[in-house]
Parts: structure tokens; C-alpha cells; sequence
């Protein structure tokens, strides 16, 4: 490949980590349920989800430019036909309205947790800011996502090598099944990739070279397990003290120079927001597509509005109640994408 397409691939690969890297990621919830309560043995699934990342997401972005898709119901209905593929996009929806909750309620804990301002305020800013963006589309998304992911790398380093330690490496924890810690990475990387597959299908088909977007995919993955790592080796070194807390990336943040803490809560809120357009974003084209003809800010404003008041139960609840679920369904498309099978022509 050349310059243009190595560019334009690490662009692919930033809008990956953005859409996928969330208020679960970068606060530590996502981490410490998925991985950090594994103990040793949360290293493998670490490495386990990243392959799984690489290898299905290329695939996904493959399919978007084989398919000519703008939703993710191309997905479902090239892998499952017309009969089924209904109640999985229904089920799809219903996730990306539970996980834009989810992020609304990370970004009202941040300005409670962090910032000491009422929690509502955090939710309505967000949402406010949302949907001033989401009508700019695709383009938006990935420029966002070329400042906000580069920033939250550097921050997410910094913070965990300073808090890494000899008990970053926690082998004194009570020893889980290996097929846990595996099954919970498969989990992860399946809850992520369905609903990523919003962005995904819709990106695949704006970019179309099957090379940029196999390397934009693999960048992705790489990104993803590194950042994985570090999170995970500087959470583990405070296990299990940091389980009860809504932001535990937050606390470690908080005990470094005051501009690192305050840089960390700007990448956080930036995170937290670049995965809301990309939900609301693959909503409204999920919506589009299934024929209903609604304005896209009218669908932004409804779904807005309900996840405002769904929102109030409080962000690592639903971390805790919804994203395991939510990766469990997502596995059916997981085992789907990987069976062998021969890609439509484009």
C-alpha cells in the first residue's frame, strides 16, 4: 500500500478503537468485569479477544464494501436471510439503545464523579452535543475519532505505567476456571463487534479498498489489545478495592499531577461521546432502513429523550447488567462471521 492508504487506514483504524472504546473502556468498568477479575489469567483473554477483534472486524468491513451497506441489517440479512434477520436487528437495536444509555449515564457519573456537578447536567450536555453532531454522518465521526484516539492512548499509557507495580500481575487472586476467562474474552469481543458493526457495514462502504480496511481493522485490534493490557496490569494492582467504584480509571487518574487528571476527564467525556454518535448514528440508519420514513433528528431527539430517563439507573449498573447479556446474544453473529463462506461480489 501507499502513503495515502496507510493514512487512510490508520484513520480506519482510530474510528475501530473509538467506536468500540466507550465510557465501559476508558473508566475501567468494562475492564474489570470482563478481565481484571480474572486474575493471571485475564493476560490470555486479553489476547484472545484482540485476535478475535483483528479477525471479525476485518471481516465486518470487508462485507460493508462487498455489500454496499448502510446499516447493519445488511449484515443480518446476507448472514441469516429475510426470516430471521428481523429479530436480530430488533434484538441489535434494542443493544445500541441500552449501551447509548449506558454512555449517558458514564458521562452524567463523570460530572458527579469527577467534576462535583449534578449528574443531569452531564447526561443533558452530552446528549445536547450529540445531537448537534450526528447529522453530520460518517465524516464526522471518523475526524472525531482521529484527535480523540490518539489523545486516549497517550493518556491510558501514562496513567497505567505509573501506577504498574509487582502486583500488577495479581497470581495471588483466587484462581477462576481458564474456560471462564475465556468465554468472558469471547463475550467481550462479541458484544463490541455487533454492535461496532453499526459504524462497521456503513464505513466498509465509504472506504471499499479491501486492503485499507484490513489494515485499518488489525491497527484497530492491535490498539485495542495494548490499551487493554496496560488498563489491565494498572486496575490489577488495586483489585478488588476499586470494584465498588463507578469511574475506577478515574480514581488511579486522580493521584497524578493535576493536569494529567484533568486531561484524563476531557479523553474519557471524548470517548464516552464519539461512541454515543456512533450508536445514535447506527440507530438512525437501522431505523431508515427497516422503511421507516422519520426525519433523522426527529429519531435522534426520541431516542435522546428515553435514554435520558433510563439513564438515572446509574452507569456501572448497567455495565454490569447489560453488557454480559448483550454479549452473550452477540455471539450468534460472532459463530456466523467466522464460518467459512465466500463474500458477495461489489
Amino acid at each position: 500500500m501507499n502513503r495515502t492508504q496507510w493514512r487512510m487506514a490508520l484513520s480506519v483504524g482510530f474510528t475501530f478503537m473509538g467506536t468500540i472504546v466507550g465510557a465501559g473502556f476508558a473508566s475501567g468498568q468494562e475492564i474489570l468485569t470482563f478481565f481484571t477479575r480474572f486474575g493471571k489469567a485475564s493476560y490470555a483473554a486479553i489476547a484472545l479477544a484482540m485476535v478475535l477483534f483483528g479477525v471479525v472486524g476485518s471481516r465486518i468491513l470487508v462485507l460493508g464494501a462487498a455489500l454496499d451497506g448502510r446499516s447493519s441489517r445488511s449484515l443480518t440479512l446476507h448472514l441469516l436471510g429475510p426470516r430471521i434477520a428481523p429479530v436480530v436487528d430488533a434484538t441489535m437495536g434494542l443493544m445500541l439503545f441500552g449501551v447509548t444509555v449506558a454512555m449517558l449515564a458514564g458521562a452524567g457519573a463523570l460530572f458527579e464523579e469527577r467534576l462535583r456537578l449534578p449528574f443531569s447536567l452531564g447526561v443533558i450536555v452530552t446528549a445536547v452535543l450529540c445531537y448537534l453532531t450526528v447529522l453530520f454522518g460518517l465524516g464526522g465521526i471518523m475526524k472525531a475519532n482521529d484527535i480523540i484516539v490518539p489523545l486516549m492512548m497517550l493518556t491510558s499509557a501514562w496513567i497505567s505505567f505509573h501506577h504498574f507495580g509487582p502486583r500488577s500481575i495479581p497470581f495471588d487472586l483466587i484462581p477462576l476456571s481458564p474456560w471462564s476467562s475465556a468465554s468472558s474474552a469471547v463475550s467481550y469481543a462479541a458484544f463490541n463487534i455487533g454492535l461496532s458493526s453499526s459504524v462497521f457495514i456503513p464505513l466498509g462502504r465509504q472506504i471499499r479498498d479491501p486492503r485499507v480496511l484490513r489494515a485499518g481493522a488489525w491497527i484497530g485490534a492491535v490498539g485495542m489489545g495494548v490499551m487493554l493490557l496496560c488498563a489491565n496490569a494498572a486496575l490489577s494492582r488495586y483489585w478488588p478495592g476499586i470494584a465498588d467504584l463507578e469511574l475506577p480509571m478515574g480514581r488511579l487518574a486522580s493521584e497524578l499531577h493535576p493536569g494529567v487528571h484533568a486531561l484524563f476527564i476531557a479523553v474519557l467525556w471524548g470517548e464516552i461521546y464519539s461512541t454515543l454518535i456512533a450508536n445514535v448514528f447506527g440507530l438512525i440508519h437501522l431505523v431508515q432502513d427497516l422503511g421507516r420514513r422519520i426525519h433523522p433528528g426527529t429519531i435522534a431527539v426520541l431516542l435522546l429523550v428515553a435514554a435520558f430517563f433510563v439513564s438515572r439507573i446509574g452507569f456501572s449498573n448497567l455495565v454490569h447488567a447489560l453488557y454480559p447479556f448483550f454479549g452473550y446474544v452477540s455471539l450468534l453473529l460472532l459463530f456466523l462471521l467466522l464460518w467459512p463462506r465466500r463474500l458477495p461480489h461489489s
